[in-house]
C-alpha cells in the first residue's frame, strides 16, 4: 500500500494578528498493490563442472544477476508504459502519426521538463542511485529513461554533445549515464521495448520525484543448493538461482511524461 499526498493550497488570506487561521487539512490518497514474485534457477551437473574449462559458477551467477535485474527493469517499464501523458515527437497528433523524422530531440527534452514544471513535480535529490561514480553532488533533477537508440540520437544532438562535451565529457562516453541535460538525468536501458507502429516507436520516461514507487516487500536474494541431499544421493549437481517480491505502481502521472518518437538508429 503507497499514500499519495495532494499539493497543499496556498493560503487564501493574509493573518490576522492574535487570531488562529483555520487549519490545512492533508488529503492522503491510498494505492494498492498486489505483489508479484519472480525468480529463477540452473542446474548444473558435477560432470558439466568437470569438463568446462571457463569457471561455470561464476558465469551462471553473472547471467542470473543479468537476468534479476532485467526481469525488474522490463516489469516496471510494463507499468510505465500504462501512463497517461504522453508526448509525440515533432508536435504530431497520436502514434500513428509519427514519421522516420520525428526522432527524440533537445527541444522534446525541454517541452517534457517544462510540463513536469507547470505540473509541480518535485525534481530527485542528489546524491542518489543515479549520481556519478565519483560521487559528486549534481544538484536536484529529473530523470529520463531510454532506449540504446534514442540515447543515440540525443548524443547526436549537436545542442547537447556541444555541452556535454563543453562541461562533462566523461558522462557522455561511458555508461548507461548518458549525462545531464536541462535539469534532466538520462540514463540509458537495454530493455525497453519498441513498439510497431507506422514506424519503429521508442518509448521515453521523464519522470519527477513520487511519480512511481516501487516495494521492497521481499528484497533480492540469491540461493545456492547442494549437490547432495535425498533428490541427489551421489552428489551429481546444484542449484543457482534468484527469487524477489515487489510492484512498481505509478502514483501521479502529472509527474512523469511518456515521449514516443521513431529513432535513426
Amino acid at each position: 500500500s503507497f499514500t499519495q499526498y495532494a499539493r497543499l493550497a496556498i493560503p487564501g488570506a493574509v493573518l490576522t494578528e492574535g487570531t488562529a487561521p483555520t487549519d490545512t487539512a492533508l488529503s492522503p490518497t491510498a494505492i494498492t498493490a498486489t505483489i508479484d514474485q519472480w525468480g529463477a534457477f540452473i542446474t548444473m551437473t558435477d560432470l558439466a563442472e568437470l569438463t568446462i574449462k571457463h569457471p561455470l559458477v561464476q558465469e551462471a551467477t553473472l547471467l542470473l544477476g543479468e537476468q534479476a535485474a532485467e526481469t525488474i527493469e522490463t516489469t516496471v517499464n510494463s507499468v510505465l508504459v500504462a501512463g497517461t501523458t504522453v508526448q509525440y515527437a515533432g508536435a504530431v497528433a497520436n502514434r500513428a502519426a509519427l514519421g522516420s523524422t520525428n526522432v527524440m530531440t533537445t527541444n522534446e527534452l525541454r517541452k517534457a521538463v517544462t510540463l513536469l514544471r507547470k505540473n509541480g513535480a518535485r525534481m530527485m535529490n542528489s546524491p542518489d542511485k543515479f549520481n556519478n561514480s565519483d560521487g559528486k553532488d549534481l544538484g536536484k533533477y529529473y530523470i529520463m529513461f531510454v532506449d540504446p537508440s534514442v540515447a543515440a540520437d540525443i548524443t547526436a544532438d549537436t545542442a547537447f554533445t556541444s555541452a556535454a562535451i563543453f562541461q562533462n565529457f566523461d558522462s557522455l562516453a561511458a555508461g548507461t549515464i548518458v549525462g545531464t541535460w536541462y535539469n534532466c538525468k538520462v540514463v540509458m536501458s537495454n530493455v525497453i521495448p519498441t513498439i510497431s507502429s507506422t514506424v519503429t516507436v521508442h518509448t521515453s520516461y521523464v519522470v519527477g520525484r513520487n511519480a512511481y514507487a516501487v516495494t521492497n516487500l521481499q528484497t533480492l536474494n540469491t540461493y545456492i543448493e547442494g549437490p547432495g541431499g535425498v533428490a541427489d544421493p551421489l552428489n551429481q549437481k546444484r542449484t543457482i538461482g534468484w527469487k524477489t517480491g515487489f510492484k512498481a505502481v505509478i502514483l501521479n502521472n502529472s509527474f512523469m511524461v511518456r515521449i514516443e518518437s521513431a529513432s535513426n538508429y
